[in-house]
């Protein structure tokens, strides 16, 4: 479960006489990855002192998973213009950011829900901070074609991406989407034979 916080820091710019407070957000028990890109940089230090790190080089640091049980922390440079981040889950881990890469688009991990019955209720659901749901594949149909009577002929399986991709969007609300797997809701592609469903899914803001 995604927890999101707001994480404060106070630092003291004597030469104005002031207390300066800044506010990173903090998504616990992830870890985020930028895909395509090569930008990130490991280091030594906890949680507290990799935040200071980023606080005192903005232009070089925008945001980093920490890595509590080892103590390191992978930082990413704010010149990131790749569109994506993929947040997978970590209890072992928090990314913390002071800005976003230009141009993303925040993704969970890919779910799988594999190979199960029909007659089986699939429910694909999606939380904050990426709560749409986004189809990425689904199957319908058979892995063996010994004997079956399938149309049209030789069919032995069936990609019911956009079948399901078109009723999550037009479901209830784009965060979770629900139904049952049996040959009302996709055509039968193997007469006279039990079939399976898969899907994989995953997440978006």
């Amino acid at each position: 479960m995604l927890r999101v916080t707001l994480y404060i820091v106070f630092s003291l710019y004597f030469a104005q006489y002031s207390v300066y407070a800044k506010v990173f957000p903090v998504i616990h028990n992830v870890s985020m990855k930028i895909l395509n890109s090569n930008s990130s940089v490991l280091i030594n230090g906890s949680c507290d002192e990799c935040l200071c790190i980023m606080l005192n080089n903005p232009l070089s640091i925008s945001s980093f998973n920490c890595f509590r049980n080892n103590a390191t922390c992978e930082t990413f440079s704010p010149n990131v213009t790749t569109r994506y981040l993929l947040l997978t889950n970590n209890f072992e881990s928090s990314v913390y950011f002071s800005s976003l890469p230009i141009n993303d688009s925040i993704t969970s991990g890919v779910q799988t829900i594999g190979d199960v019955a029909e007659g089986t209720t699939i429910t694909a659901n999606c939380t904050s901070p990426t709560p749409n749901i986004r189809i990425l594949d689904a199957f319908y149909g058979v892995r063996d074609d010994s004997g079956c009577l399938c149309h049209p002929t030789g069919c032995i399986e069936m990609n019911v991406t956009q079948n399901v991709t078109s009723y999550c969007a037009t479901s209830s609300g784009s965060s979770t989407c629900q139904f049952v797997v049996n040959n009302v809701f996709f055509s039968d592609p193997c007469y006279g034979y039990p079939k399976i469903f898969s899907l994989k899914y995953d997440c978006t803001n």
